[in-house]
Order: C-alpha cells, then structure tokens, then sequence
C-alpha cells in the first residue's frame, strides 16, 4: 500500500508544490513489503516519515502552529 501511496504522492506533486506530507508506517521488517522499504518508497515521494503515528500527529501539529501546513 505504502508504494501505491508514494507513487500517489509523485504523481500529485505534492512535495513539489511545496507541500508538507507527514506519514508514519506500521509493520515490521518480515512484512512483504518491509516496513524500512514502505518508508523508503515513501520518503523517496517528498514525504516526512516520522518514527510513530504520535510523533507524525506533533509533527503535524507544530507544522500548522508555524504555519507550514500549505492547507
């Protein structure tokens, strides 16, 4: 899923166009695929891959406090 995500995300242009995505990814490496490859394909399309879904929701949260949330 994480690839159709990504590729979602390039198509868009999103980051391009100065967009701020931030995602987390669950899973574990002996998931197909791993969760270090979703995260990959992921930041590879723009996107800030924080560690855990609580640190994307603070990283979200600050980027709308400073302004950057490009809504």
């Amino acid at each position: 899923k994480g690839r159709r995500a990504a590729g979602a995300i390039d198509r868009g242009g999103a980051a391009a166009k100065g967009k701020l995505i931030i995602a987390s990814v669950c899973g574990t490496e002996r998931d197909a695929p791993s969760r270090s490859a979703e995260a990959a394909a992921l930041r590879a399309a723009g996107v800030l891959v924080a560690e855990s879904n609580a640190r994307a929701a603070r990283l979200a949260a600050r980027a709308i406090e400073k302004g950057n949330g490009n809504a």
